[in-house]
């Protein structure tokens, strides 16, 4: 029992790890050295006036991301405190306001990142009182989230960087500066990421791709990233998938080589998390290949790290460490001998050997080092539990307790409850060991509460799921019962068909075996004649499997024909109701015929087309847009604007998309351009090399109302484009900013055959 805890301690210690994410972004990243090599030559032959001030914040901003940390980045420090330095004694001297502000908030970053915080803070609240004077709204947007970088990510300082973040966001909206606002949303994100707010981050992440589509930001592989970490925590594995791999995608095509290694090491984390491990191997290598190739050590080092996790989860200890020593050895790795990472991994291979013995010098030492760190985070929690596991082994009961009380109480600050259940667990073994059974029975009914609501926590999502999926369902039903006797008559048809195609398959075989027969029968003088008698009668078979084809091709556009004829009689029925309504029912038969129409325009264009299973989507949008701003009379002031890739769709995936587009036109046509305010309304359709469709339609009009939310709204359209977008197995979502927008995603349906 013990050891499945240890094992349980060991991948949670990976888990943590690969928590981490990939290498810091920045606001402003570093530059191309042709870029530099300009910005040089231009501050050489600059005089003192502010275009040189703005030359020396630029330089800054292009070292900063270079520093990670280690000493042999400490140059880049160096370099961007000087040229920051430098501009705020030239723009003081100058008097120019604004390079001031933005060269005070550089500074104040790096004061603080050099260890005088005190000195940094009190710069950053200068520069942002300078702002505020001058009513310089985008430099007080960066010297915020500056102001936010400051603070460590320690629990007790993420909800004052939050505050910062959100500041900055809002200032960064307020003049349209859309890359900008989308960077710091991002890290919005993150912290709600770190805060356990998942569902949270996972919304403001979707609106920061939005931004980012609109303003054609490339660079999005750093946000899908982000994402898929989200998702991973919520234990949404296809989703952590589908997003990491759109993540390489993406930085496959920008040819971000510096990240890639990172992409494919959280993929091999996910697909450990699904217990694929030789997918996870094979991802392993090939971030190894990215690492080597940048010879950067420590993710190296963190490469061998995954690796020896999957050696672990499959109970093969000893495997693991000589692999580890090996990876470390040909990569010519040597990590510092207080490396923490590096005594773990250690430790828990001794451990997991149980040789106590060779465990016993790195145990200490990582106690020493956690001690002096004082960092109080998830990897200190860990590495207690990890000391305690070793002292629960050799007997050394009242130390492990020491360090598991010290454990339990960083997790309650950020920790999660299954971890919690995993401390109360090795608690109540030291209680049973010492003989303290009345401590060790509470301590383990404790462990099954926590156990339960671990279970409880689950459960309740998934029947939460299931009610939503039973009401979507329920809806659905009474738009279906239209439909259902066509569909039965279509389905009468099709199995008829398949009958009689069968009895002719079997006719002709019996044909083709009884000719074989034949023909063996006869002698070689007679054989040629034979076959040539064979092949004209598999010609005359052909001929009428081909008549049955077209025969069968007639029948299907017949049936497309008496659907639309059908949905147009009962649009017709609904017209002359609304004779007879007034005020909400009225509306309501409209809203009924527009969906109709959307429904009976597939089947007129299936009929009349040559391929009856598939609909040509361009054609099918520009006639519902067309049918829509006459049905709602549109004035001129309402432009419509289309960028549609040519796409065949399966009939099964053209009617929900038909519906979801009838109601969000619908809807902006009716409520996002009051009056006679002009405005856009746009419609995007696209298909990846991936077969992933995405579809938005947004305008510019005015927007959701405040504090909108859709599942509060009792809106039919909206739960049914909700509904219909379950249907599609789609991921949808509704914004406003800058006016409303619609969007989903989904997989393309291709038949078999």
């Amino acid at each position: 029992m013990l050891s499945s805890f240890t094992r349980s301690l060991i991948t949670l210690f990976f888990t943590l790890m690969m928590m981490q994410g990939v290498k810091a972004q920045y606001l402003y990243p570093a530059l191309g050295k042709s870029v530099v090599d300009l910005k040089f030559k231009q501050l050489n032959a600059s005089r003192n006036d502010s275009s040189r001030v703005r030359l020396l914040v630029t330089l800054s901003r292009h070292y900063y991301p270079r520093w990670d940390g280690s000493e042999g980045s400490d140059q880049y420090l160096d370099s961007a405190y000087f040229f920051a330095e430098k501009a705020v004694t030239l723009s003081t001297l100058l008097k120019d306001l604004k390079g001031e502000a933005q060269s005070t908030t550089m500074f104040a970053l790096l004061t603080a990142a050099k260890g005088d915080v005190a000195k940094g803070e009190k710069a950053v609240l200068k520069a942002i009182n300078l702002c505020q004077n001058q009513h310089f709204k985008y430099e007080e947007g960066e010297a915020w989230y500056y102001r936010g970088e400051i603070y460590e990510n320690k629990a007790d300082q993420l909800e004052k960087k939050g505050i910062c973040f959100k500041k900055s966001y809002d200032l960064f909206r307020s003049v349209n500066a859309g890359r900008e606002a989308a960077f710091v949303l991002k890290s919005v994100a993150d912290i709600h990421l770190q805060q356990g707010h998942l569902q949270l981050a996972v919304n403001e992440l979707h609106q920061v791709l939005n931004i980012y589509r609109k303003v054609k930001y490339p660079n999005t592989q750093y946000t899908y990233d982000l994402l898929s970490g989200v998702y991973r925590n919520m234990g949404n594995y296809e989703q952590a998938l589908r997003y990491c791999l759109f993540s390489i995608d993406v930085a496959t095509k920008n040819n971000d080589q510096e990240y890639l290694g990172d992409f494919y090491l959280k993929l091999a984390a996910i697909n450990q998390d699904m217990n694929r491990y030789p997918e996870s191997r094979k991802n392993l290598n090939t971030a190894l290949k990215f690492a080597i190739k940048l010879k950067h050590e420590g993710m190296l080092l963190s490469i061998a790290t995954r690796i020896l996790g999957t050696y672990f989860a499959e109970n093969h200890p000893k495997e693991g460490l000589i692999n580890y020593q090996q990876t470390l050895k040909a990569n010519h790795i040597h990590p510092d001998p207080d490396n923490l990472d590096h005594l773990k991994n250690l430790s828990s291979c001794y451990l997991q050997l149980h040789d106590y013995g060779k465990a016993q010098p790195y145990i200490y030492k990582i106690i020493e080092l956690e001690e002096a760190r004082n960092a109080n985070d998830a990897h200190t929690a860990v590495n207690f539990a990890t000391a305690s596991q070793y002292f629960l082994k050799v007997g050394k009961f009242d130390q492990a307790r020491h360090y598991l009380n010290k454990a339990l109480v960083i997790n309650q600050q950020s920790g999660t409850l299954k971890f919690t259940a995993i401390l109360n667990y090795m608690l109540f073994q030291a209680d049973s060991a010492q003989g303290k059974l009345s401590e060790a029975i509470k301590r383990y009914q404790l462990v099954k509460r926590q156990n339960d609501s671990v279970f409880n926590e689950t459960k309740d999502k998934q029947f939460s799921a299931l009610q939503v999926q039973y009401d979507t369902h329920k809806k659905e039903q009474n738009i279906a019962l239209l439909t259902k006797q066509n569909q039965l008559q279509q389905a009468k048809i099709k199995e008829r068909e398949t009958q009689r195609n069968l009895f002719i398959g079997g006719l002709l075989l019996l044909i083709m075996i009884s000719v074989l027969i034949y023909q063996q029968s006869r002698n070689n003088q007679r054989k040629n004649k034979q076959l040539q008698a064979q092949q004209e009668e598999i010609s005359n078979k052909n001929q009428v499997l081909q008549q049955l084809v077209q025969e069968k091709e007639w029948l299907l556009r017949e049936v497309h024909h008496r659907v639309k004829n059908n949905l147009h009689t009962i649009t017709s029925l609904l017209e002359s109701q609304t004779h007879f309504l007034e005020d909400s029912a009225l509306e309501a038969v409209k809203n009924s015929q527009h969906r109709i129409y959307a429904m009976s325009l597939i089947h007129q264009k299936l009929y009349q087309a040559d391929d009856v299973s598939t609909i040509d989507m361009a054609i099918f949008i520009a006639d519902l847009v067309s049918y829509l701003k006459d049905s709602f009379d549109a004035p001129s002031s309402i432009r419509f604007q289309a960028n549609l890739d040519k796409i065949s769709m399966d009939v099964s995936q053209a009617i929900p998309v038909g519906l979801i587009l009838n109601e969000a036109v619908t809807n902006a046509l009716k409520y996002a351009f009051p009056k006679t305010h002009a405005g856009t309304i746009n419609i995007v359709l696209k298909e990846s090399s991936e077969g992933m469709i995405s579809l938005e339609i947004s305008d510019n009009g005015v927007g959701l109302p405040e504090n909108f939310q859709s599942n509060h709204s009792g809106s039919l359209g909206l739960k049914l484009m909700e509904g219909l977008s379950r249907d599609l197995h789609a991921a949808y979502s509704l914004e406003s900013y800058n006016g409303t927008s619609v969007l989903i995603s989904f997989q393309k349906f291709t038949p078999m055959g």
